[in-house]
């Protein structure tokens, strides 16, 4: 299972990953892989096609999604633009094998490539990716699940981060007292 989310689903370019899917499933015909969207499409009409294999949710509750987060493989979200990417995180959290665009913050957040695979921004680029996951071993694709969990429990799980800004403040304060005692 493959899964999109994101409210502006153009912004976040569900439009190329809907071609990109249609492209792996024309090339493969015989496998069984299905595009679960999560969207309320807030940022204009985008043609999702009547298809069994490609599943609109429309707006979900919070539960809801993590729900689809747990029962989902793939994480992809080509997003033209990004100012955070928190979903891409989630996706870490929860175990999927994540598909960003190959940008700032995006690939950050999965580590260059390490914690997931970058894609070009079009729908042939998109394909090959799935493509390279669905051939894939099972063993490369839990070391690269498995990297992206640890980062995200080493760097955006809230316990490290409160913990990080926690020590940040108290060096501050620290470094302040010193200033004022020189």
């Amino acid at each position: 299972k493959i899964l999109f989310c994101g409210a502006q689903a153009y912004r976040k370019g569900l439009d190329m990953l809907i071609d990109a899917f249609i492209k792996v499933k024309n090339e493969k015909l015989n496998l069984q892989i299905e595009l679960h969207i999560i969207s309320a499409l807030s940022d204009g009409i985008i043609e999702i096609p009547q298809r069994e294999d490609i599943i609109y949710h429309g707006s979900l509750s919070y539960t809801e999604t993590i729900k689809l987060f747990e029962k989902s493989h793939i994480y992809a979200m080509p997003s033209r633009f990004e100012s955070f990417g928190l979903s891409y995180i989630e996706a870490m959290a929860n175990g999927l094998l994540v598909i960003a665009r190959n940008y700032e913050p995006q690939r950050e957040i999965i580590n260059y490539g390490e914690c997931g695979i970058l894609t070009e921004l079009d729908s042939e680029s998109i394909a090959n990716n799935i493509n390279k996951i669905i051939n894939m071993n099972v063993k490369e694709r839990i070391n690269i699940v498995l990297k992206a969990r640890k980062r995200y429990l080493v760097h955006y799980d809230y316990k490290n981060v409160n913990k990080k800004w926690h020590q940040a403040i108290l060096d501050k304060k620290k470094k302040k007292r010193d200033i004022i005692n020189d």
